[in-house]
């Protein structure tokens, strides 16, 4: 037994799916935001401390993942 649907149905649920997905990704994991913020607080951490803002990246990346969870968290 074989299951077989339109062309046009398919799509159509590729494209809910996928429009889906990238909200989701674009809420949860907006990268570019992400590294900005991760910089900014590198950067500061280097003026602070003293030294390269890359010695501070690894730090200041879980910082702003840490920022992140808590933004999606408060929103519910």
């Amino acid at each position: 037994m074989a299951f077989y649907c339109r062309e046009s149905d398919e799509l159509r649920r590729r494209g809910r799916a996928r429009a889906a997905y990238a909200r989701f990704i674009a809420r949860y994991l907006d990268r570019r935001a992400l590294l900005r913020r991760a910089w900014a607080v590198a950067r500061a951490a280097a003026a602070r401390f003293g030294g390269g803002a890359g010695s501070f990246i690894a730090g200041s990346m879980a910082q702003a993942w840490r920022e992140r969870r808590q933004h999606l968290a408060a929103l519910g």
